[in-house]
């Protein structure tokens, strides 16, 4: 789990991490576009943690609020910028978000990728390998089996288990949720992946 995976991005006491449509209902963007945003909210969430986590200078919106966070959002628009299906590819995401931190003068940052879903050792390694370093990830899902993840970016927060499953925490539209790995890995999702960024 992450350090304070409980309050991850708490926002007003009623969201854990940030919610795509609230570019459209701050007046920031069409709905049009916000509803492509998935990948937009994600990085937004990554990139306010390792602020506030591991002393990076990427937030600085001020009070965290609806109305801060979705201009934050916005600020990562114009670096993690959607195509016409949002944002396609870890690639994508990996150059918009490098972009971005160097823009705010971090230059160190280093990114983690994971593509291999047919290998659920080496996943669920490198899941709780960056989840121990107190960093977040990203996962993207193309046509996923799962509606809640289908051609959708959240942000992973935790991993754990119980008696006879694993299981991920996620941040997704302002919510925490639980995802069944076995359901990940069943998933016929054409193209699936993982990325964080660490110091």
């Amino acid at each position: 789990m992450l350090e304070d995976y409980e309050s991850f991005v708490n926002i007003e006491n009623r969201f854990n991490g940030g919610y795509q449509h609230w570019l459209y209902t701050e007046q920031f963007k069409s709905e049009f576009w916000a509803n492509r945003s998935c990948g937009v909210v994600a990085a937004a969430n990554t990139a306010y943690y390792l602020t506030e986590h591991h002393n990076m200078n990427l937030y600085d919106q001020g009070t965290l609020n609806i109305a801060n966070f979705t201009g934050f959002i916005n600020e990562l628009f114009e670096f993690v910028r959607p195509f016409l299906l949002g944002i396609p590819t870890l690639t994508n995401m990996n150059r918009g978000f490098l972009k971005f931190a160097r823009s705010k003068g971090e230059f160190n940052l280093k990114s983690r990728i994971h593509k291999n879903f047919n290998d659920k050792t080496e996943t669920i390694r490198f899941i709780s390998n960056a989840l121990k370093k107190n960093y977040p990830i990203m996962m993207l899902n193309w046509n996923s089996d799962i509606r809640r993840l289908k051609y959708h970016w959240v942000t992973i927060i935790g991993y754990f288990k119980d008696e006879s499953e694993e299981y991920i925490l996620i941040s997704n539209w302002g919510h925490v949720e639980k995802i069944q790995m076995d359901q990940l890995f069943k998933d016929k999702s054409i193209y699936k992946g993982l990325i964080y960024f660490e110091l």
